[in-house]
């Protein structure tokens, strides 16, 4: 599925190519109607599809070191598409956002492959390497919470204020996303790997329904949100874990003050 799909996009992409048969009316209003075409909604859903059975299908051998490895590519792509991103918005590069909707699992694919049939061997699971807590963490809501601010409010109407703010936004989420807790275990560690594997189908999942339900602009607006939806539900189920095992803890302790 996914190699058909990434072909047919190119080609879609690149030359213009449509199935006729794919061709449909699309209402605009009650009055006036569109031919709207489905080639690329089928391109897109065919590659996500496929890279997404890639990613989270298992091996003949599936073991715990398997699970890691697969879970370190995930961390690893998430990371590496967030740095091209950044590095790339002061060009403003409109197909940026295009591309970012399989990027992430193009990346994934190929580091996870390239551990388990190269390094697999050699590999020794480490602790990912995050930024510390102070000041990147402080940073990052102070960042947030400004581009959000300036988004809301509206302070200027100029496309490239309002870009810039949007890569704030998303700089503001990546350092979240990156930097460590105050408290860092092995727990935290697990959840954290949890947290990346469950944003990531749900950004998908969501992704896929709008490919099929939202047309022109507002497939657009899809396609920029979608650079910062997965951040963003990381950081929200990664908060519930965590308080979640605070919460176990707490329940712990009492429990044992009791005894």
């Amino acid at each position: 599925m996914a190699i058909p799909g990434l072909v047919l996009g190119c080609f879609n992409v690149f030359g213009h190519f449509v199935f006729r048969f794919l061709e449909t009316e699309h209402h605009a209003n009650s009055l006036h109607y569109n031919l709207w075409n489905y080639t690329d909604e089928l391109a897109l859903a065919l590659t996500i599809i496929g890279m997404l059975l890639i990613a989270f299908s298992k091996k003949r051998h599936e073991d715990e070191l398997v699970a890691r490895l697969r879970m370190d590519a995930l961390y690893w792509s998430i990371l590496i598409n967030g740095i091209i991103y950044i590095l790339l918005s002061p060009f403003n590069i409109p197909q940026v956002y295009t591309y970012n909707l399989g990027t992430p699992l193009i990346i994934f694919v190929a580091r996870f492959n390239y551990l388990l049939y190269f390094k697999k061997d050699l590999y020794i699971i480490r602790q990912l390497k995050l930024l510390p807590f102070k000041p990147w963490r402080i940073a990052a809501v102070l960042l947030i919470a400004a581009c959000v601010l300036f988004m809301l409010v509206k302070i200027s109407k100029d496309d490239n204020v309002a870009a810039v703010a949007f890569t704030g936004l998303y700089t503001g989420l990546f350092m979240w996303v990156f930097s460590r807790n105050k408290f860092e275990d092995e727990l935290t560690m697990q959840y954290r790997m949890n947290s990346m594997y469950l944003a990531v189908l749900l950004n998908y999942t969501l992704l896929l329904i709008a490919n099929f339900t939202l047309y022109g602009l507002d497939f657009v607006a899809i396609m920029v949100y979608n650079m910062v939806t997965i951040p963003v539900f990381f950081i929200l189920i990664f908060g519930y874990y965590t308080l979640k095992n605070v919460r176990l803890q707490e329940q712990q302790v009492k429990g044992g003050l009791l005894l």
